[in-house]
This record gives C-alpha cells, sequence and structure tokens, in this order.
C-alpha cells in the first residue's frame, strides 16, 4: 500500500521508553507495535514541537506514533474537584458553585476558578446523596501565586482553597410576602 508520508516519515519499532511495561510471563509481542503494526518515528527539525502527521489505512486499528523529542512547556497543573451533597431532598434540582482560591505566602487569597452546575431532581420518596461530578481546574504556572514565578512544576508549592455551596433551585410553597 502507498504511504503518503514516505519521503517525511520512517517506520520503526517503539523504543523502550515508549513501550509498555511487561508483567512476568508476558511475552514482548502482546504489544501491539511489536506484532507488526506500524510505528512512525519523525525527527524533530527545530526546537519547537511540530505536528507529524500520521495515516490509518483502512481497515488498520492500531498504529504506534514516536514523535521523537518533545519540549516541556507552559507547565502547570490540573486539579479534579469531586464532592457529594448529602440528604438531597426529592423532587428539587439543585444549584452548586465550586470556587477555587490559591492562598499566596502572605496568607492572601487570590481567585483561580468557579464552576457552577445543576443537578438534576432526585426520584423516590427520601432524601439521597448526590455525588457531583468532577469539576476541572486548569492551573498554568505562569498564574501562580507564589513569588519569584517559575514556569516550572518541580519549583513551587502551591496552596489552594475549595469552598462548594449548594442550594435548591426548586421553591415549594408560596413564598413569604
Amino acid at each position: 500500500m502507498e504511504r503518503n508520508l514516505a519521503e517525511a516519515v520512517a517506520l520503526s519499532d517503539l523504543t523502550a521508553a515508549h513501550t509498555p511495561a511487561l508483567t512476568d510471563g508476558q511475552a514482548a509481542s502482546s504489544c501491539p507495535c511489536r506484532q507488526g503494526a506500524a510505528s512512525t518515528s519523525v525527527t524533530m527539525a527545530s526546537c519547537r514541537a511540530t505536528p507529524a502527521d500520521v495515516f490509518f489505512d483502512y481497515c488498520e486499528d492500531i498504529k504506534c506514533a514516536n514523535i521523537g523529542d518533545a519540549i516541556i512547556e507552559s507547565q502547570g497543573r490540573i486539579l479534579d474537584v469531586t464532592a457529594t451533597l448529602r440528604n438531597v431532598c426529592p423532587g428539587k434540582r439543585v444549584a452548586v458553585g465550586i470556587t477555587l482560591m490559591e492562598v499566596d505566602p502572605n496568607g492572601t487569597s487570590h481567585p483561580r476558578g468557579i464552576k457552577t452546575l445543576l443537578v438534576p431532581a432526585q426520584g423516590g420518596m427520601a432524601c439521597v446523596d448526590v455525588q457531583l461530578p468532577s469539576a476541572r481546574f486548569i492551573l498554568p504556572e505562569e498564574d501562580s501565586a507564589t513569588i519569584p514565578h517559575s514556569n516550572s512544576t518541580c519549583s513551587n508549592q502551591r496552596h489552594f482553597t475549595v469552598r462548594v455551596d449548594a442550594h435548591y433551585a426548586d421553591v415549594t410553597g408560596v413564598p413569604c410576602s
């Protein structure tokens, strides 16, 4: 079959660093890349990562791509927050707000994000606990409250506070006048 990248991309096996660890009794041939699946290797021409084209042929399910060296830039952290709402009344929706603050070394809080969601009404006749879906916060190192600023996640410890607020979005009865 003709390869669209024949001049720019050389096919090769993955290096050991890109091969999944094998457990006792597992043969190297159990890795899809070692069973004859095409593997793509691209030489980077500059310090900036450049995209590598990878094409799948018809009915080809697995392909391993080794795009060479990658430069670590634009570092940051990701915080996934989960929470459980306790004793949610049936038939009522719940509005939820999650706020994230970063605390600097002087104890001053800096806002870093907010997530809001509306939890659907729960069925049944009794109150239930409701697990909220994970709320993801992206935290670039450039926005760190730690002084001096560093673009490396290895040089700064960061302190955050997370707050979850919730209230019923549906009201039963007539509001007081």
